[in-house]
């Protein structure tokens, strides 16, 4: 009968790819969507930890037994998966062993374990697996489990790869949970922007202490010969707005919130070089545009040399079709 290991202890080897898979976790918590991260976290731990499917799930608990599902992620598993397993639940001996030891990573032999339930291995072989490693985590105050089952066929998971799982769980609870309540945060500020928004913290001297990737990509984009770690702008501004990007500074006693947004094209332009754009792409000649803005026609011709330069596009077609997106967002 196939049981939970006792002792998971990791080698150097696996102990120095925790570490970097733990630190890919919480990177992939700050840099991809909501809708994304669950996807993106389990192919990479599927570099780790060799499996061909998996199921991430929440559920609430009665009776040691899990009663409404609140969350399922499904990892190459078709949706029928969760009809199908519903329909063996009260045969599934994973569940028996993963509540009777919680957070402790268990493993399943559908091949060799005879104990196991006819309807369990016929789960498993209608979704191409025979080996199941599963741990499962409680939330003592709301009453609900977390619990990640991974799936293969073939060789049985390995006491050091049930130690990876048991000891990575916690992390990927937790970079889930950074990555809802920061895609969520994300979405509030961005809804009324037109392109997303990074974070960073500094002193309130102005130096930088932890910022996300794409804010330090943006700042070099404005100044690329900054190395940082001082900021090149004042920071006792609560706004700052450049070629590129546009910065709002939140102030509290000991820290400065940073929120970073990317201009769009069409923002690059001075007002008087959008109400030339407008106009042109609207269709006015130069002579009109110089008399309803009340300057020259050479200027005007002066600004739209500007006004391509600034946009990179090489016509009126391009400019039209930039200035009819900037419209319709607004």
């Amino acid at each position: 009968m196939s049981t939970n290991q006792d002792n998971k202890t990791l080698s150097a080897e696996h102990l120095s790819a925790f570490s970097t898979c733990v630190f890919d976790f919480y990177q992939i918590a700050r840099q991809v969507p909501c809708d994304e991260f669950q996807h993106v976290v389990l192919q990479r731990l599927s570099k780790l930890v060799n499996f061909s499917s998996a199921w991430w799930g929440r559920s609430n608990v009665l009776m040691d037994r899990p009663r409404y599902l609140h969350s399922a992620f499904l990892y190459a598993l078709p949706d029928s998966y969760l009809d199908d397993w519903e329909r063996i639940q009260q045969y599934d001996a994973t569940i028996d062993r993963a509540f009777e030891q919680p957070e402790k990573a268990i493993f399943i032999d559908l091949a060799n374990d005879t104990s196991i339930s006819s309807e369990l291995v016929a789960l498993g072989k209608c979704h191409g697996f025979d080996q199941i490693a599963c741990v499962m985590q409680f939330e003592e105050l709301m009453l609900n489990t977390r619990h990640l089952s991974l799936y293969r066929k073939g060789d049985a998971f390995s006491t050091e790869e049930l130690g990876l799982i048991e000891n990575l769980m916690p992390h990927l609870i937790l970079a889930l949970e950074m990555n809802q309540i920061r895609s969520t945060y994300m979405s509030v500020l961005s809804a009324n922007q037109r392109s997303p928004v990074a974070l960073a913290v500094t002193s309130p001297e102005g130096l930088l202490q932890s910022a996300e990737p794409s804010f330090i990509q943006a700042l070099r984009g404005e100044w690329p010969n900054w190395r940082g770690p001082r900021l090149p702008f004042s920071i006792e501004l609560t706004k700052y707005r450049g070629n590129t990007l546009s910065i709002d500074i939140k102030h509290t006693e000991e820290h400065c919130l940073l929120l970073i947004r990317i201009h769009e094209m069409v923002e690059r332009l001075s007002q008087r070089e959008l109400d030339v754009a407008r106009l042109f792409s609207s269709g006015r000649t130069y002579k009109e545009i110089a008399s309803v803005l009340s300057l020259s026609p050479h200027t005007v011709r002066y600004y739209l040399r500007n006004i391509y330069s600034k946009l990179n596009v090489n016509g009126k077609a391009d400019l039209v079709r930039l200035m009819v997106t900037k419209d319709a967002l607004q």
